[in-house]
């Protein structure tokens, strides 16, 4: 069984012709299953007023669908921000005549996109057409939303990112440092026994309230390493040859917008953040851009 989670910009009118709308706040969930399949796609409805709405719909994905009729500086913000992420793969809906300009565009990243600008049914075989390798060991799941349900208890949704989960399993919930357990597991409305990686998923969980939760959370089996502090070394992203410095600065990886402040050789967060990675993705709130480039964990 197929599982493809597509971040989406300016694409809602085909959205809304292959998939049915989800779960919304900030951001916007849609879901498509078939026989052989599941395809979920996150479209960030409150940007470009608000940044975190777009790298909070970015960071669990595997591939991406972007408009590319409008070549605009929101345009640009997104592809600067989907390569800071690493997402490579994906679809740019744009005519012919736009497509060289696009290429253009993308030279100083490392996306490589096809281009599509055919029926919307049609992008379907696109979609299925891109490989996407998983990583089945290391259980992760990141929660994005998070409710509770009368006799149920709290239930989240989110992503298995790696790995795979099962029902009665006992796993660490980042942040408050304790184990919880799987009571059942949902994949569109019906129950399952485990999900693989690449899976969107509604858990009910015991041993945690709504309360205590937030998006940007994880589920693992071994206890988190903490950190709060990232190098003040930042790699800006290529195309921004002018920017040396952060005016108001956030870390805006983890499916999580975290302020930080410069302190001696860091920046550094009053929040512990989880490290599951060696370096995090940072924007500035000033300036144009937002999404601006990455630094390293400092452990």
């Amino acid at each position: 069984m197929y599982h493809f989670n597509v971040f989406a910009y300016g694409v809602e009118d085909i959205l809304r012709e292959i998939s049915k709308k989800g779960t919304e706040s900030d951001i916007r969930l849609y879901n498509r299953k078939d026989d052989d399949g599941v395809m979920t796609f996150i479209e960030p409805i409150k940007y470009p007023d608000k940044i975190s709405s777009l790298t909070d719909s970015i960071y669990p994905t595997d591939i991406f669908i972007i408009n590319g009729e409008n070549l605009d500086k929101y345009f640009a913000e997104t592809i600067i921000a989907l390569d800071l992420f690493g997402k490579k793969r994906g679809i740019i809906v744009a005519s012919e005549d736009k497509q060289g300009t696009i290429r253009r565009l993308l030279k100083d990243t490392n996306i490589d996109p096809e281009f599509f600008s055919g029926r919307p049914m049609e992008i379907l075989d696109r979609i299925k057409n891109i490989k996407i390798d998983r990583d089945d060991q290391n259980t992760l799941v990141v929660i994005d939303h998070y409710f509770k349900v009368k006799s149920v208890g709290t239930v989240v949704l989110g992503f298995v990112l790696s790995g795979k989960i099962r029902k009665h399993q006992d796993l660490y919930l980042s942040e408050i440092n304790r184990q919880v357990q799987i009571r059942s597991i949902q994949v569109n409305d019906v129950d399952f026994e485990e999900a693989e990686a690449g899976t969107r998923v509604g858990i009910a969980l015991k041993n945690v309230e709504v309360e205590e939760l937030s998006r940007g959370m994880f589920l693992a089996e071994k206890p988190f390493e903490y950190t709060n502090q990232v190098e003040d070394n930042i790699t800006f992203h290529r195309s921004l040859k002018d920017r040396d410095t952060l005016s108001d600065p956030y870390i805006s990886d983890l499916m999580n917008f975290v302020k930080c402040s410069p302190e001696g050789d860091a920046y550094t967060t009053r929040l512990k953040l989880p490290v599951l990675k060696d370096t995090l993705v940072l924007a500035d709130q000033n300036g144009f851009p937002r999404v601006v480039g990455y630094s390293r964990v400092k452990r």
